[in-house]
């Protein structure tokens, strides 16, 4: 394996800043670490007990102390327990002059704590301008299991000063314990953020533990998740969120992990929450749950028991919170009679929207795709047990390809499993066609069965007759169901492994090559439709069909065939002019063949001429002489807080990027004037945006605006690049991540700056040029223009791995403002990296510490260590540790 090193160091970073001005545009409105000064100048108790101080009771050492940050923290006893039956506050003072936000700005009490409690409980309080304690939070009892981070709304309270208590409240019956730990007390502002995916690499967000037991970070307890190749037990990258991290849950845990506020899609887009899970319960079990719009928890999920197995991809229909503003919980509930195991382990969650896709046939050759394991046990890859089929010539125990869906791939599955393997919702035909399931699978099993089952529009599961399968079935076998009495339903299908009594284990069922079948020739049911598109769009043409299968497809364009166009869904991405034209399919089986009628597919240069303006007028004009674009443009430039140029463009969504070369700039200011490429977010002078520019000195420059809340956010940031006859321009967009690249002869091409920037959909992309003078119009000439989705420019992706300076400041040197170091890592394409730190540059490389972990599935990966450092210098090194 071949490691590429580079060093970068990081001076001065004070922790105020980066603390202040997370990744998110928060605010952090007034902090309290109980370190700094006397913080009994601060906080007092109004009842004795509560102590202010470095203690050596309660909490397990870390780092050197019991504190959640060394060395203080507040807590009902230092050195030992606190005494039965005692009430008390530990208040903030009048004179910290406490300030709410408004409500607008979410504001909210975040905090770390542990807690252990006998006959006692927690809360935290809030005394307002009428001078009444008021709860806020929920009753912190128990055992918290060890530190976590929590938070509590404070929106009732918006725009009062107040008083914040932490509430040490006896039950009945007396009892003593160690009490309550509170460390890293912040007042935050600011929208929280769902990060759509969330795989947990940046921490927990602004997600919270309700009631303790959750933790985000690398878990490393025994009996958790088997570890992978790069020594973790998540299911990708380093962290993941666990009923903690480090040790089992504690008997009679009740908790919640509670996300951001999340919006819902309209219910015709299908929204669902899809999430890889690990789970082993005793005496407690897990629930998806969604508090809407009503205010109350909802279980939106199974009840997860047991053991799952392994990691598998579930589910979760949303649709009946379509358009309301929801917090979603996995919640892990005790049963009776107590208990502790591993708990539930909980990564890459997704908010997904668009219509479940049914392949037919499915042969799991691309993954589990929209199917999902209802609880547990199924999973979709390459089966490798002991005892299962036997393997054939390719050295794959699947029917045909590589994968299969089994229960678990690796193990024999849990003795009392029971789990759906469930379909993504599918029309059946008529029943004038014979519809019918049909499926290739191996069984084996020791106190289980399996059934096939479907759901149609009573919402029920049905079993299919004849479709029960025990014992042995000795070999890879045809199974069927008919499907005739849900003709014309939407349905969904399942494989259902469901356990009889006596307990017992075996390698389970393996099903493959699951189609919906019909009888006869090939008939059309829909057929591609014409369409419009701009250059660069994403253009998909369908067709579906019934007949016996397989069905074979052959899509033409012009009447000639298209090479590796076979399947039901012809895609066109970044559509071009010379793709212009019509469009047909040829279907076939064993009974007949059948073509749809053409589509016609019309491609339009789509670009407009528009004058970007705050208050005067921007004159400006655009001609185009075979693939040469002449722009003319007016207005004072493209910086401040607010544009004034000529702007070329049309609207394009999702992932894009668009090319250019400038030939010439002529007129305007001297030097100054400028001609360039942009992606937008809108039409106004003010619009957040990316652009890259070459001025009448040949000078390249990528300029931003970044648009969130902080200093300078509203100005347009600068950075100027030293290249060499930089003339060919590239402005991709990922994402939020905006990347530059520029090139002298469109052939090579070399890195310019990156940001991130959230901009909405679509977003406006095209050609820009600015005279830097309103009195003054400047020419660009610009040719090669191509705008489209995405795709890399040699020499990138890369042989090798390597940082780049980048990020939202104006120079390598500015981190404090944008929350931490930002770096961009180029690599091959799929590679896993590891970013390693160390504060001073030791050889070898094995003390470097491992800070984050990333599949490189771009080309490139941003990484962001938002870590405070404080006057030291930080090193990095990318090392390529997969595959």
């Amino acid at each position: 394996m071949k490691t590429i090193i580079r060093n970068v160091a990081l001076l001065g970073l004070s922790t105020a800043c980066l603390v202040a001005n997370p990744c998110h545009a928060q605010t952090v409105v007034w902090s309290e670490n109980f370190d700094s000064g006397n913080p009994y100048n601060r906080w007092y108790a109004d009842n004795g007990l509560w102590q202010i101080g470095s203690p050596t009771y309660g909490p397990p050492m870390a780092n050197g102390c019991r504190a959640h940050s060394c060395p203080n923290c507040a807590t009902t006893g230092l050195t030992t327990n606190y005494p039965s039956g005692t009430d008390s506050r530990l208040i903030s003072r009048p004179s910290l002059q406490i300030t709410i936000p408004p409500s607008n700005q979410f504001p909210r009490l975040r905090f770390w704590h542990w807690y252990n409690f006998s006959s006692s409980h927690g809360k935290v309080e809030v005394m307002g301008t009428n001078g009444t304690w008021y709860a806020v939070s929920p009753s912190y009892t128990g055992f918290s299991g060890d530190w976590t981070y929590t938070s509590v709304d404070l929106s009732a309270f918006a725009g009062q000063m107040v008083q914040i208590a932490f509430h040490l409240i006896p039950d009945c019956c007396g009892g003593s314990a160690p009490g309550w730990y509170i460390d890293d007390v912040e007042l935050l502002a600011g929208a929280p953020v769902f990060n759509n995916p969330e795989s947990w690499e940046g921490g927990i967000g602004d997600w919270y533990a309700e009631t303790g037991t959750w933790q985000v970070g690398v878990a490393t307890k025994a009996g958790g998740p088997p570890v992978d190749a790069q020594g973790f037990q998540d299911h990708t990258g380093s962290n993941c969120a666990v009923t903690l991290l480090n040790a089992n849950y504690p008997s009679g845990a009740d908790s919640r992990l509670v996300s951001p506020p999340i919006p819902i899609p309209a219910s015709n887009q299908f929204p669902r929450l899809r999430f890889w899970h690990w789970y082993n319960w005793s005496s407690s079990h897990g629930e998806v749950e969604v508090m809407g719009t009503n205010g109350t928890w909802q279980a939106a999920s199974p009840a997860y028991t047991g053991f799952g197995g392994g990691w598998t991809y579930a589910s979760v229909d949303l649709r009946s919170y379509a358009g309301q503003t929801v917090r979603i919980a996995f919640h892990m509930i005790p049963d009776c009679c107590g208990g502790s195991a591993q708990g539930w382990y909980v990564d890459d969650i997704s908010l997904v929207t668009g219509v479940p896709v049914f392949n037919n046939p499915e042969s799991w050759e691309g993954g589990i795709g929209d199917w999902y394991a209802e609880t547990g046990t199924w999973q979709v890859g390459v089966a490798t047990k002991a005892g299962g089929p036997p393997v054939d010539a390719q050295g794959f125990q699947d029917h045909t390809g590589s994968n299969c869906a089994v229960t678990l791939l690796n193990a024999n599955y849990p003795s009392g499993a029971d789990s759906r393997l469930v379909s993504p919702p599918i029309v059946i035909p008529p029943a004038s066609e014979f519809p019918g399931l049909q499926f290739w699978h191996w069984f084996n099993w020791s106190s289980s069965y399996g059934q096939v089952e479907v759901k149609g529009t009573n919402g029920t599961w049905q079993p299919v007759p004849d479709a029960v399968y025990t014992g042995s079935s000795a070999g890879w076998t045809p199974g069927f169901g008919d499907l005739r009495s849900y003709a014309g339903q939407m349905v969904q299908i399942a494989f259902h492994m469901i356990p009889q009594c006596c307990g017992g284990s075996a390698q389970g069922w393996y099903v493959d090559d699951i189609s919906i079948q019909t009888a006869g020739a090939p008939v059309l049911e829909s057929v591609p439709s014409s369409q419009a598109a701009c250059v660069g769009a994403f253009v998909s043409l369908d067709v579906t069909a019934s007949g016996d299968t397989p069905l074979g497809y052959q899509w033409r364009f012009n009447s000639n065939s298209i090479t590796g166009a076979t399947n039901a869904t012809l895609v066109l991405p970044n559509i071009q002019l010379s793709q212009a034209g019509y469009y047909e399919v040829l279907i076939t089986n064993d009974a007949g063949s059948t073509n749809s009628s053409p589509a016609l597919v019309t491609v339009e240069e789509c670009f407009v001429g528009v004058p970007i303006q705050p208050t005067n007028t921007t004159s400006g004009s655009v001609t185009n002489s075979n693939g040469s674009w002449t722009v003319a443009g007016g207005g004072t430039g493209i910086g401040g807080t607010a544009d004034a140029f000529y702007y070329v463009c049309q609207p394009l969504s999702g992932d894009s990027q668009i090319i250019a070369r400038v030939t010439s700039v002529q007129g305007g200011q001297p030097g100054a004037a400028e001609a360039g490429i942009m992606i937008r977010g809108g039409l106004g002078a003010d619009a957040v945006h990316a652009a890259l520019t070459v001025n009448s000195l040949t000078n390249v420059v990528f300029k931003r605006r970044l648009g969130t809340a902080g200093p300078w956010s509203d100005q347009t940031i600068q950075t100027p690049f030293n290249g060499t006859n930089c003339n060919w321009l590239s402005l991709m967009r990922l994402g939020n991540t905006l990347v530059a690249h520029c090139s002298s002869d469109g052939l090579k091409w070399e890195y310019v700056w990156f940001t991130t920037i959230n901009m909405p959909d679509p977003i406006q992309i095209g050609l820009a040029v600015s005279a830097d003078n309103y009195a003054l119009v400047a020419t660009g000439v610009l040719d090669h223009v191509t705008v489209g989705t995405p795709s890399l420019l040699p020499p990138w992706p890369l042989s090798h791995s390597q940082i780049f300076l980048g990020g939202e400041s104006d120079a390598m040197y500015e981190f404090q403002r944008v929350g931490g170091f930002k770096m961009l890592v180029g690599s091959g394409t799929g590679d896993i990296l590891a970013l390693k730190t160390v504060t001073s540059p030791t050889e070898p490389f094995v003390p470097w510490q491992t800070y984050a972990t990333k599949t490189n599935n771009e080309g490139f990966s941003v990484f962001l260590d938002s870590r405070a450092l404080t006057n030291a210098p930080q090193y990095y090194r990318v090392q390529k540790i997969g595959p």
